[in-house]
């Protein structure tokens, strides 16, 4: 998660070491931006692309188990690298809140995703996609204690609805692959939301 400025908030002494090395060239900063964003969506992608993959095999718990270990370490991920991307230091509150609304989107999308139903499909992906986006986007808002402005807010908002439409739109083809399919199939999907979320959030980097 950013915000459109770098935070002034004060840094733990163990994660201060994160944010001293800054890149000076803004394409650096930018890819040093992108770099940590797929580090951070990684975990938690590919297990919510497993988790609809055993749904769609009628094994709910252990699609259940994957959601939360996928949202519970990316969460923290975002928690002890988010310092070392943009310069903002994640609080306590903001990894609980990331936990949770992670946890509880995922779980309302995956029973979406596993429906085999006539209002299940691509376009009603889309309207998921913004609700869910900017649910996320303004429960860290608000959780963020440096009071982030409204505009990185809206861009956040676009940035992660547009990023997971374009999950839900994939994961949708690869829950009836084989799982190493989906697996690889999942990576590539990180790979294309880091770059939109990227584009969108951190563009600033670049000027």
């Amino acid at each position: 998660m950013t915000w459109l400025a770098d935070s002034s908030s004060p840094e733990a002494p163990w994660r201060k070491s994160m944010t001293m090395y800054y890149f000076e060239y803004p394409l650096f900063k930018f890819l040093n931006a992108v770099f940590w964003e797929f580090t951070q969506n990684l975990p938690g992608i590919v297990l919510f692309v497993v988790a609809v993959w055993w749904w769609a095999r009628q094994s709910r718990g252990k699609a259940s188990l994957c959601i939360l270990v996928g949202a519970i370490v990316s969460s923290l991920i975002i928690y002890l690298t988010e310092s070392a991307k943009t310069g903002h230091v994640e609080t306590v509150r903001i990894l609980v809140v990331n936990i949770v609304s992670m946890t509880l989107l995922q779980a309302l999308i995956l029973p979406y995703l596993g429906a085999e139903a006539k209002w299940s499909h691509r376009k009603i992906d889309l309207i998921v996609a913004g609700l869910a986006g900017s649910t996320l986007a303004i429960a860290q808002g608000l959780a963020d204690q440096d009071s982030p402005p409204l505009i990185g807010i809206v861009l956040h908002s676009a940035a992660l609805a547009v990023a997971i439409a374009a999950i839900l739109v994939n994961v949708r083809a690869l829950k009836t692959k084989t799982l190493p399919a989906a697996l690889a199939g999942s990576v590539l999907i990180v790979v294309v939301m880091t770059l939109i979320i990227g584009l969108i959030d951190y563009s600033y980097l670049l000027f």
